[in-house]
């Protein structure tokens, strides 16, 4: 079973904190008391994830999981 944190907060610093684990193999769940932030910052995060994979530092399977 995978480690799972709570981000709370995913601004700039929280969605960056948030890649790190999740690239680590964590379960991240996230929560932000302005409802706006979190799909802006899901869409800016999963251009960073696929960055990564078309730079070869990730795969494809990593990210889905």
């Amino acid at each position: 079973m995978p480690e799972r944190i709570l981000m709370i907060g995913f601004g700039t610093m929280g969605s960056g904190i948030t890649e790190v684990f999740a690239m680590n193999g964590f379960e991240v769940n996230v929560y932000d008391m302005y409802r706006d932030v979190i799909p802006r910052a899901l869409k800016a995060l999963g251009g960073a994830l696929i960055n990564y994979v078309r730079r070869g530092l990730c795969t494809r399977m990593l990210i889905q999981s």
